[in-house]
């Protein structure tokens, strides 16, 4: 196992003490090429794995933000107590691991778009060599740490990432979608029928939700239809709102977003009704 060196020319004398913020494995070495490893485990006892020169015991105590290893015997007397070594303080390299709450990433159809994967993993034995599980949008590629170019169709793909590092160990991020969108404002899914208690405030109803486009930011209007009295939709925010007054039920309503190169597009329709 490699080790990255964290402390040294830490001096240590005869009582062979020392004070340190180590992780949960770290690792000594001494100008005399011993090598001790102490895996410190749950219940604040050393394991000791003991170097092929030196064979010591000891005991850790928790004092807080570090640790207290206290040397108390020694075999084979290979150094003297009375040597005073220099001491290198080490931590185990950390193999490549992905994150795993990667959100789904939308990009626009015939607009330039990159995705930087290499924020996705961390380790210690790099460079990292990238692929993708699955396949990417038409017109996208990955080329090191980066998927980019200029997605031509509107597509939904799924798909992971994984990086090998140089010890050949791998790490797969979890599954996300690469939605390609069109530039103009569009209109995707369902809206449900509303039914709500009179003289009761609603839960506001966000239709904004259901557009999607690039030129933003859009505007909202009631297209076809009319909103039940009391409520009202604001125009920049997309959320219908208020208190209805009036028992019934408002049919057909249909809400419109316009972005801001005039490009419009509708919700279907969906009913309200005041109960």
């Amino acid at each position: 196992m490699d080790y990255e060196l964290i402390n040294s020319n830490v001096t240590v004398k005869r009582s062979w003490t020392f004070v340190a913020k180590v992780p949960d494995t770290f690792h000594f070495s001494n100008n005399s090429n011993s090598v001790i490893e102490w895996l410190l485990l749950e219940t604040g006892t050393p394991t000791v794995r003991f170097g092929h020169r030196l064979n010591p015991g000891g005991q850790l105590i928790n004092i807080g933000s570090g640790y207290l290893f206290t040397k108390v015997s020694e075999s084979n007397q290979v150094m003297p107590m009375s040597t005073t070594g220099v001491l290198t303080i080490f931590r185990p390299y950390d193999a490549v691991s992905a994150e795993q709450n990667i959100s789904d990433v939308v990009m626009y159809q015939n607009i330039e778009s990159e995705l930087d994967v290499e924020t996705m993993f961390s380790g210690d034995y790099t460079p990292f060599v990238y692929s993708v599980e699955g396949s990417l949008p038409t017109g996208l590629t990955l080329d090191g740490g980066t998927i980019s170019g200029t997605p031509t169709t509107v597509e939904d793909e799924t798909i992971q990432v994984k990086a090998v590092d140089t010890q050949e160990d791998e790490a797969l991020t979890n599954e996300f979608t690469i939605r390609v969108v069109t530039q103009a404002v569009s209109f995707s899914g369902t809206i449900e029928n509303q039914t709500y208690d009179v003289d009761v405030e609603i839960e506001p109803l966000d239709v904004s939700v259901y557009f999607e486009g690039y030129f933003k930011p859009f505007t909202y209007s009631v297209q076809t239809g009319s909103l039940p009295t009391g409520l009202t939709l604001d125009e920049e925010r997309g959320i219908i709102s208020g208190i209805p007054t009036v028992i019934g039920t408002s049919e057909g309503i249909v809400i419109r977003a316009t972005d801001s190169e005039s490009n419009t597009a509708d919700a279907t329709s969906f009913p309200i009704e005041i109960v």
